[in-house]
């Protein structure tokens, strides 16, 4: 069974061909042995749009990173001189370990962001990292840096 790529403007599109009949296949998910492709799944998604919503992402993402890393430092700081004042140590702890946190979130997503950005250069944009399944433009469209189907998501959230 042989594939041909179409790359038509900025969409995607994939057709496999039975080598013995010449006459169009089954589409990429079949192949897989996913769910058959239906109107509104993966790969027919606007890849400008998506990345273009994935830099807009990015960019909020640096933005708040670096208020949370300011904040983090001001919040340090303000504490060490409310300390001397007489101020609750337990409250200067817990405000560092909130921005902490924050800051982690906030570099997870920027790694998932820029993962979703490679997944488009590389060409799976679109296809769940886990089981090849397409995920559906709703969710793509939803979450743009999301790299697994619904079910996948489901399953590694559940450990």
């Amino acid at each position: 069974m042989a594939g041909i790529v179409w790359v038509r403007k900025t969409r995607v599109l994939f057709c496999t061909f039975d080598s013995t009949t010449e006459q169009p296949g089954r589409s990429v998910d079949r192949l897989r042995g996913a769910r058959s492709r239906r109107r509104g799944y993966g790969l027919g998604m606007d890849l400008e749009v998506a990345k273009a919503a994935l830099m807009a992402e990015q960019k909020r993402i640096d933005h708040d990173l670096v208020v949370a890393r300011l904040g983090l430092a001001g919040s340090t700081h303000d504490s060490a001189s409310r300390l001397g004042a007489g101020s609750d140590d337990a409250v200067a702890t817990l405000e560092a370990e909130v921005s902490t946190s924050v800051i982690d979130d906030l570099e997870t997503s920027r790694h998932e962001v820029d993962a979703a950005l490679a997944r488009i250069i590389e060409g799976t944009f679109g296809v769940c990292v886990a089981c090849g399944v397409t995920v559906p433009n709703a969710r793509l469209k939803a979450l743009p840096a999301c790299a697994r189907c619904i079910e996948c998501q489901r399953m590694q959230e559940r450990g």
